[in-house]
């Protein structure tokens, strides 16, 4: 390789701002870096620092320089709302500030300063190879305006999650019919404009393609993962023992509050153990959340109750000895998002452990039956035989014995991919 290639990245989260919306992109700085390319991280300029984040990544390496651009938006939007009234307040705020200047997401608010700084930097550096990761999906825009003013540069649009598809789109409120035209409009002029797309999963470029007139050849996947290097020795103790007498179940991540959501898959598969107890089936839960400690005090289900629950907030090696310590890690795909890829997965997959996914479909669901782990959509009947096949499994003892490779995952991997990707002659 002869010397170094300069890239330019759009991104709205950045270490040491936390969020999975910007551990993309800080292990794929990480590593592209080490495969020659420096980048110019625009991001956004917040104005606390998350206690969970992916600093150390990107902290004291040349070849990562980050260029900061006010966010436009009040600090304490940003902070942690902790009662009702502080969120009530928000979100009519934030409404005020949309409608005033209609902005289709919250990035939107600094989308000239990103521009306009992004110029500075193609002028001042030559750089021709420009990425805009999202969400907010108007960074996509953001990077096909910038293809307008500098027709030279090769445009990559990196979607981390879907756009039009999104229930979110980083507004609480419900999304008007107009807002619904203007994103359409700017996802379809940003895609146009774009030199090639990469998705995360193959659901996702399914949805793109299904809903825009895109060259398939245009569209990548290119997977979120794992990275080795955030699993050193030191923090992954000898094998544990387990009883074969419980069954453990770990669950890590979002369950959220909504009883139609991931909520409703833990509250049915707690059921479904006190259906299985009369047959001796013994299974405990181990919760790692954003519940309240005492969210499950009140319901009839001692499962939940006794579920033992440590703060969303635990540190990483914590994390790992409490994946270690069960015997089975529990993944849940929302109904509405069959398509996801939840990033404790790839926590599973790094440390080995069995698996036992939740979802109504999706791809997930077919690489990880495949790879033989336990899958069940959310009807009971589905949940119940595969909490007897995981109970069986243990049993034997064939579920310790169990090992699957998912070095496909592996960051170290997917950043050659990219990095390929980006030096690829366009036609």
């Amino acid at each position: 390789m002869n010397g170094i290639d300069d890239l330019l990245l759009l991104t709205y989260r950045f270490p040491p701002t936390g969020g999975v919306g910007s551990r993309r992109w800080a292990k794929f700085s990480k590593y592209l870096s080490r495969l020659d390319w420096r980048i110019h991280v625009v991001a956004a300029n917040f104005c606390l620092d998350d206690k969970v984040n992916w600093a150390r990544d990107v902290a004291g390496n040349d070849n990562v320089l980050v260029h900061r651009v006010s966010t436009r938006v009040p600090g304490f939007f940003f902070k942690p709302a902790r009662s009702l009234l502080q969120r009530l307040g928000r979100r009519i705020a934030l409404g005020v500030m949309r409608r005033h200047k209609e902005a289709i997401d919250i990035a939107e608010f600094a989308l000239s300063d990103y521009v306009t700084e992004a110029k500075k930097l193609i002028s001042a550096r030559g750089i021709n190879k420009v990425v805009a990761s999202g969400p907010p999906g108007s960074l996509f825009y953001a990077g096909a305006l910038l293809k307008i003013d500098c027709p030279n540069i090769e445009l990559t649009l990196d979607y981390r999650d879907a756009w039009v598809h999104d229930r979110d789109f980083h507004f609480p409120e419900r999304i008007g019919l107009d807002k619904k035209r203007r994103i359409i409009a700017c996802e379809a002029f940003a895609l146009r404009a774009a030199d090639r797309v990469v998705v995360v999963t193959e659901d996702m470029r399914t949805m793109l393609l299904q809903t825009y007139r895109i060259d398939p050849d245009k569209v990548r996947v290119i997977h979120n993962g794992f990275d080795r290097e955030d699993y050193p020795a030191a923090i992954i103790a000898p094998d544990l023992p387990h009883s074969p007498e419980v069954l453990r179940i770990f669950y890590g991540g979002v369950l959220g509050t909504n009883p139609d959501g991931r909520l409703r898959a833990l509250v049915e598969l707690a059921k479904c153990c006190e259906g299985l107890a009369s047959e001796g089936v013994c299974i405990e839960f181990l919760l790692c959340s954003d519940l309240q400690p005492d969210f499950f005090a009140t319901y009839e289900s001692s499962i939940l109750r006794e579920a033992t629950r440590c703060s969303p907030m635990v540190d990483h090696a914590s994390l790992v000895h409490e994946i270690l310590a069960a015997d089975v890690c529990l993944s849940i795909n929302d109904m509405k998002d069959p398509h996801a890829f939840g990033t404790k997965i790839f926590d599973y997959m790094a440390l080995g452990r069995p698996m036992f996914h939740v979802s109504n479909g999706g791809r997930l669901s077919e690489l990880l039956e495949q790879c033989g782990e336990v899958t069940a959509t959310y009807d009971p009947l589905s949940l119940s035989a595969a909490l007897l096949d995981l109970w069986r499994r243990h049993r034997s003892g064939a579920l310790r014995k169990q090992s699957v490779s998912y070095e496909c995952f592996n960051l170290k991997s997917l950043a050659a991919r990219y990095d390929a990707l980006l030096r690829e002659r366009l036609n």
